[in-house]
């Protein structure tokens, strides 16, 4: 399967903007007794301000997954698929 964008029948598109995708971690970690509970809001609003001091503006958060094929010696042994979710954040601005 190709990223490629399909030419073939496409749609017609918006270009007025340009966008940008960071991509958050999976998992964040912190020490037991040091937990704050704004961790991840925190890295969030990290990134959306120094973007937004480059011009772009925060767009949207989306949750993507991705699937692992087991290779020949870990198929061998039994492993099976393996599945990652990971969340998308977009900014955007016009170009």
């Amino acid at each position: 399967m190709s990223l490629e964008p399909s030419q073939h029948g496409a749609l017609a598109r918006d270009t007025r903007y340009e966008y940008y995708m960071v991509q958050i971690p999976a998992n964040f970690s912190a020490q037991e007794g040091q937990v704050q509970g704004n961790e991840i809001a925190a890295y969030v609003q990290d990134w959306a301000n120094k973007l937004a001091a480059q011009g772009w503006d925060f767009y949207r958060i989306d949750s993507m997954s991705m699937t692992v094929a087991p290779g020949c010696m870990t198929s061998l042994f039994g492993g099976g698929h393996q599945y990652t979710q990971y969340s998308i954040m977009t900014f955007r601005r016009m170009k």
